[in-house]
């Protein structure tokens, strides 16, 4: 039996830029392409255009092979939610009816994308903008890729740093253009989140910390309640309180 030899593309779209890198099946990177839009007034049109244009550009010379692509979108296009409830047993549909509920009270324009997390007592819910998932499918459909998922940046961070941090009490944040989204998870399981804009530079360590203050302060915990204080991310000065973690994004 022959071995059905696959690639893999992973795509980071941000608002201001758009980056990719090919795989081969045996994990290593064949081929890069990025590429700057300028902010336009109508954001989604001009990153769809660069998006296909990169995919083009990373799969220059090599049509017909089968292949896998992941999206990264920015935090700042997507908004992430925690749910509490009795999850388990109920099937997909269930729970999809109750992601797109939250989703719908706040963004009724949006997708919904949503993780059933250890112990089926917390729903991570985020929405993304349903006006941007449609020109990435059908340019993935131009370029013969499986879209196989579309995830946001904190989220896919999280899920591939949860068991390097191991089962400590953690606030985890991933920083990217001027935005931070926090997470609040303990013992692996997320049970709050934040999103807000931050500043560049020196003045992110402070920004930063205070929104950790306040993702605990809004659950009524102390700051002792979190461990461990996990960012990836530029954080200009930095801060003693953080343990910096670089970003795998492959």
């Amino acid at each position: 039996m022959l071995r059905r030899w696959t690639e893999s593309v992973v795509v980071e779209l941000g608002l201001d830029a758009v980056r990719a890198r090919r795989r081969s099946w045996r994990g290593r990177v064949v081929a890069a392409a990025g590429r700057s839009h300028a902010a336009a007034e109508d954001a989604i049109a001009a990153a769809g255009v660069s998006f296909d244009a990169v995919l083009g550009e990373v799969l220059a010379g090599q049509p017909g092979r089968s292949r896998s692509l992941d999206v990264i979108l920015d935090n700042a296009w997507t908004c992430i939610d925690v749910v509490a409830g009795r999850f388990g047993g109920m099937t997909k549909a269930q729970i999809q009816r109750i992601a797109r509920g939250c989703v719908d009270e706040i963004a009724p324009d949006h997708e919904v994308q949503w993780q059933l997390q250890r112990g089926a007592a917390t729903l991570l819910i985020a929405a993304m903008p349903r006006a941007l998932l449609v020109p990435l499918g059908e340019a993935a459909r131009r370029h013969g890729l499986d879209l196989r998922s579309v995830t946001p940046r904190v989220v896919w961070c999280w899920n591939g740093a949860r068991e390097r941090l191991g089962g400590d009490d953690v606030v985890f944040a991933c920083m990217a253009q001027g935005f931070v989204a926090c997470l609040h998870a303990r013992r692996g399981v997320v049970e709050a989140t934040a999103q807000a804009a931050v500043p560049d530079g020196d003045a992110a360590a402070a920004a930063l910390d205070l929104q950790f203050d306040r993702l605990l302060a809004l659950r009524g915990l102390p700051q002792s309640a979190a461990r461990r204080f996990v960012v990836m991310g530029a954080l200009g000065a930095g801060s003693p309180r953080w343990d910096v973690v670089q970003e795998d994004a492959s």
